[in-house]
């Protein structure tokens, strides 16, 4: 099984040459692929050098820079349509794949199960700066997948063993041929957030199964600076509440949406209660479309 590796990136240079190079020595990658969102710093001049040193090796390096600033679900589907593999790999540029034997372990899982259609990774955090993380995992073992039935949020299960799953994390592989079926919604704008649970939700939709893998392991190593979801903090409330509030309207009707609706504007009040008015004007745009 071919692998393509799917890079969204801006401005983070020297994290994402840092990546590259750990992926280059995997050995059991075809391709990787780098979605530039209009960064303003070194990324062009950094990423031409590694595929330059690269020309030769039999894996394929392309790079591609979007003319304006276009969010990672975009950039994430300008890589879809690039790559070239059978499986295709999204990571950020933060997330760094530890070892050849987590890409072994979601082809495995693929070989074993004709009906999953993505496998996701686990995620090791490690904090690089003094700020408080602008976006707390909701990893919640054991009951992750219940409470995203009972709350239409998004809460995932990390324990150490594989599993079924509602959800996984953005840091996941796919068949290719999903990838010509179903896109990422660009509607999610600003920091994108809820682009990969609206996409999740629209592969379980199609009859395709998502399994996690703890043996495929990703680290993340947040820098603090950059990203394609780089915003400050009152802006960064305002599109939780709006994304949400658009992917519930998305997929669900009736007096679910509203039980959603309504959960969702509370967890996102008690997390940042400083932030009470984005909320709301992120939620009533969230309801607008």
């Amino acid at each position: 099984m071919k692998v393509s590796i799917v890079i969204a990136t801006r401005n983070r240079s020297q994290v994402l040459k840092e990546n590259i190079i750990k992926l280059l020595s995997l050995g059991n990658v075809h391709e990787i692929i780098i979605v530039d969102d209009a960064s303003d710093d070194d990324t062009k001049q950094i990423v031409k050098e590694l595929i330059s040193k690269t020309k030769y090796s039999g894996l394929e390096m392309r790079y591609y820079r979007n003319t304006k600033r276009m969010r990672e679900a975009a950039s994430w589907n300008i890589g879809s349509r690039i790559a070239s593999g059978e499986l295709v790999v999204f990571l950020n540029d933060d997330t760094f794949v530890t070892d050849l034997n987590s890409i072994e372990a979601i082809k495995i899982r693929f070989r074993q199960y004709s009906n999953v259609g993505i496998v996701g990774f686990r995620v090791v955090n490690i904090d690089l700066g003094p700020e408080i993380s602008l976006d707390p995992p909701f990893f919640i073992n054991y009951v992750g997948d219940m409470l995203s039935s009972i709350s239409g949020f998004v809460f995932m299960d990390q324990r150490k063993r594989p599993r079924f799953a509602k959800f996984v994390t953005s840091i996941m592989a796919l068949r290719k041929k999903i990838l010509e079926r179903i896109s990422f919604d660009e509607n999610y704008r600003g920091t994108s957030y809820r682009e990969e649970s609206d996409f999740q939700l629209s592969v379980r939709k199609v009859g395709w199964r998502i399994l996690y893998e703890p043996k495929a392991v990703v680290v993340h190593k947040d820098p603090k600076i950059g990203g394609c979801r780089g915003y400050a903090l009152t802006e960064r409330m305002y599109w939780k509440a709006r994304n949400h509030t658009y992917y519930l309207r998305k997929h669900f009707s009736g007096f679910r949406l509203a039980w959603y609706i309504l959960l969702g504007m509370l967890l996102l009040i008690l997390y940042r209660p400083t932030h009470l008015s984005r909320v709301f004007t992120g939620v009533y745009d969230g309801l607008k479309g």
